[in-house]
């Protein structure tokens, strides 16, 4: 996948988790440059990781997953 179309999608999940909403990434990059971002930001959330990606969760102003 192009990499200014991941760092796109990282900066949508980012203002998404931002407004209480969950994410979900299926690649190791994406998830990785996510937890970067979230670091970076210091947003609260949880990683549920499964078989085929993460679902990563706010723990502040849950609205549930778009």
């Amino acid at each position: 996948m192009n990499i200014m179309l991941n760092k796109k999608i990282c900066a949508e999940k980012i203002n998404d988790l931002k407004k209480g909403y969950c994410a979900y990434a299926e690649s190791s990059y994406l998830i990785r440059k996510l937890k970067q971002e979230i670091l970076n930001e210091n947003l609260q959330v949880i990683f549920d990781y499964t078989k085929g990606g993460c679902f990563i969760i706010p723990m502040k102003k849950d609205k549930g997953c778009p």
